[in-house]
């Protein structure tokens, strides 16, 4: 397993690998695992939110970083549908892909206007630092099965991802080499954990961070 991070289901053994297939859970198990993970941090999700969080359609990478979010947040013991409406909204899911999209892209002024747009909707600074931590595991995914030899249809089965989004990392994950993506990967687990274990300006130490994507 990658030594990246921990997600990735492409084993390497010098130019060899194997790629792993792992499904996604049935509705069922997938909430009864929702609920698990959220009553390790002693609270519980209320079956609306539970239901819409199964329905959602994100993988468990993604979810893991909700759950790990919502744990964070003042909620009282039990999650409402009015502490994640915010984070299902359309206006906020269509501001951080413009983001990400600007950002992997390596496009600094459109990166800045996404941001601010993003900011303009009420979008928490932690769901943001999450979601740009789960595309730059996705782009590493998509790079390294690349420099397999896997097309782009092989990598948005193997990546459990749309063909569409995998043709733009395919040519997004051309401009950061390995050594660039760990660099980036330990600075934005320090972000994570600061975020987590101390009162600091996230919004600025988000700055920084987007400032280092784009490479200004």
């Amino acid at each position: 397993r990658s030594t990246l991070f921990p997600y990735t289901t492409l084993f390497r053994s010098g130019r060899r690998a194997r790629i792993v297939s792992v499904d996604r859970p049935a509705p069922a198990a997938l909430k009864q695992w929702l609920q698990q993970r959220m009553g390790q941090y002693d609270k519980q999700l209320a079956p609306v939110v539970l239901e819409q969080l199964a329905k959602s359609g994100q993988d468990m990478y993604y979810l893991d970083n909700f759950i790990r979010q919502l744990a964070v947040m003042d909620t009282g013991s039990t999650v409402q549908i009015s502490d994640v409406q915010p984070f299902l909204d359309v206006d906020i899911d269509t501001n951080i892909f413009k983001l990400l999209d600007a950002l992997f892209a390596r496009r600094l002024r459109p990166s800045w206007q996404a941001w601010q747009d993003l900011l303009a909707t009420g979008a928490a600074e932690g769901y943001i630092l999450f979601m740009i931590i789960r595309q730059l595991e996705l782009l590493c995914r998509v790079k390294a099965a690349s420099e397999e030899g896997m097309d782009a249809q092989g990598i948005a089965e193997f990546t459990g991802q749309k063909p569409y989004p995998v043709k733009k990392m395919l040519g997004q994950q051309k401009y950061f080499s390995w050594q660039e993506l760990q660099e980036l990967q330990k600075e934005l687990l320090q972000v994570d954990l600061q975020l987590k274990s101390s009162a600091v300006d996230v919004r600025l130490l988000l700055e920084m961070v987007m400032f280092r994507l784009v490479g200004d």
